[in-house]
């Protein structure tokens, strides 16, 4: 009975899905929102979106295209689409990223229909597979590839209009025109997709082919056809290698075809080297993605994130695929001999000359922490591709049907995996911003901000650097940056705080910055604490990380001003207000006891108290061991030097080191009185 009510369910979902053509896009749509809206609200900006995100908040719209002029000068228009319409929300980004996905993969499933009606059901699991693509895992940085897929609508589009053209000759003049444009459009907007333009003779050529055309005439009509597009993209390439190079000061160096000039100084070497890369690529996009991504060598049992993530692939792509038309009623569908090999042509046709624009400039997939954004132009190809084989291998529809809904559960279950990374990173961020706005509410301009190293593992130094005006430039921000993020993979400390006269220059684009060794602020952010403003104290930590006694001498702490404004650009993406946690009272102690206010630093100590926090680690008791020291309330700085021994040993170093220098300045306090912490067994250098 209950059998009977879900196959009545099914028939009925199946016959309204084919009466309505628009349930499978809406369908395709939710399933894109399920999939990466889980944990939308917890996201925010990576990477390179932080660039972008600090181009928009200048008063000069003109620098937009400046910025972009450096590699792709017309890609700046989807900024100017977005920025009014997002701002600074990260959920606006991550939304219009999810709806250029979805844009993208309906425009492409629309034209491969077109071109293969009778594989409509196969085309449907190719959409869904390249929403959840696994071989892709960098959606949640809206910001920078929303506009790869926006373009990659674009493209789509104009592949759309030009099949329709071929299809319908009676309104020809109004699609064809409309793919011209569209061509120009995505060309000129980004260089990802000008390998696909090589997939239009294929598909004009079996078009007509499958119309009844003659090879030699179809053949005829297909360069006919296509010699519009041709010379677009002769234009193009000449634009691209000749006319634009010519026309900015410092044009990209990494998207100059160093290929093609290695295959004519050396073509041996090149040809071997070329293939150990398109065998790594196609490793990746034919084997890795689909069992090192999805089927991972370890799990987390006990993870939460795991089990949810499974639970929602697999139940949301098992309701979705009900949405799906099956090709044939009667009977399975299968797929016949010339139809499996036009699809495999045609995915290999895409990966191939998707991937060339990518190795043509010595990149690839497999090299590089976002390499992965290389195979956004070849993801419905390989999709196509995968799902071809299945219906190859499957010939019962259900049997085909279950494996499809594991594949893309699986598929979903990583992306929705992959989102918690970044909502971790995220959190990272929002702890970095904030602490650093709670410990420095106001900082000189022309400071650097040095650190062993980058706070998140998402990000970049640049882009800790376009945060770091966000948060301190809190009047109109100018491409000349007030502030820098840099560290000693661009600097020595050692050099910087012997020679304080030496320049620190960097900058990206259009935006730059000069300062000094003699303004910088040094600061470092442990896996499992609060922020600390180096100073010789927090330096003589036995961290994880080179030459760390040096960055206490870096710091200069008159850049540091107490009063800040209220509001700051980052707030609106970052709270940076006062909060209830030990991290708060911490650095609002830290920084009262660095300009001498100890009074202050002891009630943000007791404030923590009263709100039952404690310290991360044994080291953030130093600023309030030596408030109570300098105030000469000995037996709680004493208690608190106990507290932070017996929590962890790694403190010692630079809580002796401060009741040295008490003891040293202020020789009313006996050193019988402090001896309980102060001694041989726990400290290597003591006050006689």
């Amino acid at each position: 009975m209950f059998r009977t009510k879900i196959e009545s369910i099914v028939f009925k979902i199946s016959r309204y899905s084919d009466n309505h053509p628009v349930i499978f896009p809406l369908a395709l749509l939710m399933f894109a929102l399920t999939t990466y809206g889980v944990l939308i609200a917890t996201l925010g900006f990576y990477w390179d979106d932080w660039p972008p995100i600090l181009l928009s908040h200048l008063s000069d719209k003109s620098l937009v295209w400046q910025y972009f002029s450096y590699d792709r000068p017309f890609q700046s228009w989807t900024y100017y689409v977005l920025f009014p319409l997002c701002r600074d929300s990260a959920i606006l980004w991550q939304l219009s990223a999810i709806l250029v996905r979805w844009t993208a993969a309906l425009t492409l499933f629309y034209t491969f229909v077109k071109v293969f009606p009778r594989q409509k059901n196969l085309l449907q699991w190719a959409a869904v597979l390249f929403v959840v693509f696994p071989g892709f895992a960098d959606q949640s940085a809206s910001v920078s590839f929303g506009s790869h897929f926006m373009v990659y609508t674009i493209f789509g589009l104009s592949l759309l209009f030009m099949v329709m053209a071929i299809k319908e000759p009676q309104k020809f003049w109004i699609f064809f025109p409309l793919s011209v444009v569209f061509t120009v459009v995505h060309l000129f907007s980004m260089e990802y997709f000008v390998g696909l333009e090589l997939l239009r003779p294929i598909l004009i050529y079996w078009l007509l082919i499958d119309k009844g055309q003659k090879k030699d005439r179809g053949l005829l009509k297909t360069v006919l056809y296509w010699l519009p597009f041709l010379v677009i993209l002769g234009f193009y390439i000449y634009w691209r290698m000749v006319i634009y190079p010519n026309q900015v000061e410092t044009p990209a160096d990494s998207n100059y075809p160093y290929l093609v000039i290695n295959f004519l100084k050396s073509p041996a070497d090149t040809l071997v080297v070329f293939i150990q890369t398109i065998y790594s690529d196609l490793r990746f996009l034919l084997l890795d993605i689909w069992t090192n991504r999805i089927l991972p060598m370890t799990i987390e049992v006990k993870s939460a994130t795991l089990w949810l993530s499974l639970m929602i692939g697999l139940g949301v792509t098992y309701l979705l695929h009900f949405f799906f038309r099956e090709d044939q009623a009667q009977a399975d569908f299968v797929l016949k001999r010339k139809e499996s090999l036009r699809n495999i042509f045609l995915s290999l046709a895409i990966v191939l000359f998707g991937l060339f624009p990518a190795w043509s400039t010595l990149r690839q997939i497999t090299r590089g922490k976002w390499s992965d954004r290389f195979d956004i132009p070849v993801i419905f190809g390989v999709a196509i591709l995968i799902v071809t084989l299945v219906f190859i291998t499957f010939k019962s529809s259900k049997i085909r049907n279950v494996f499809l809904i594991v594949l893309v559960g699986l598929s979903i279950s990583y992306q929705i995996q992959t989102s918690n990374e970044y909502r971790k990173d995220f959190n990272r961020q929002k702890a970095f911003y904030s602490q650093l706005a709670w410990r420095i509410p106001s900082l000189e301009p022309g400071t650097t901000i040095f650190s062993p190293g980058i706070p998140s593992g998402k990000e970049a130094d640049y882009s800790i650097s376009m945060g770091i005006n966000l948060l301190f430039d809190s009047d109109e921000i100018t491409p000349a940056l007030d502030y820098w993020f840099t560290g000693p993979r661009y600097y020595n400390p050692s050099d910087l705080v012997l020679d304080p006269t030496t320049e620190i220059k960097d900058g990206l684009r259009i935006f730059s910055f000069n300062g000094t060794a003699s303004k910088v602020v040094s600061v470092y952010m442990p896996d499992d604490g609060c922020l600390w403003v180096m100073d010789p104290y927090f330096a003589l930590a036995p961290e994880k990380t080179t030459q760390i006694t040096q960055y206490g001498d870096l710091t200069n702490q008159e850049l540091i001003s107490e009063s800040g404004q209220q509001t700051n650009h980052l707030s609106k993406i970052i709270d940076t207000g006062p909060q209830t946690t030990w991290c708060y009272y911490f650095e609002k102690g830290d920084l009262a006891q660095s300009k001498g206010k100890y009074d202050e630093a002891v009630n943000y100590y007791e404030q923590a108290v009263a709100n039952h926090l404690t310290p991360f680690k044994a080291i953030e008791f130093l600023p309030f061991v030596k408030a109570y020291a300098y105030l000469g309330r000995i037996e709680e700085a004493v208690e608190l030097t106990r507290k932070s021994f017996s929590l962890s040993e790694e403190s010692k170093p630079s809580i002796c080191q401060v009741w040295h220098d008490v003891l040293r300045e202020n020789s009313a306090i006996l050193l019988s009185s402090v001896e309980t912490v102060y001694n041989s067994q726990n400290c290597s250098i003591l006050e006689p």
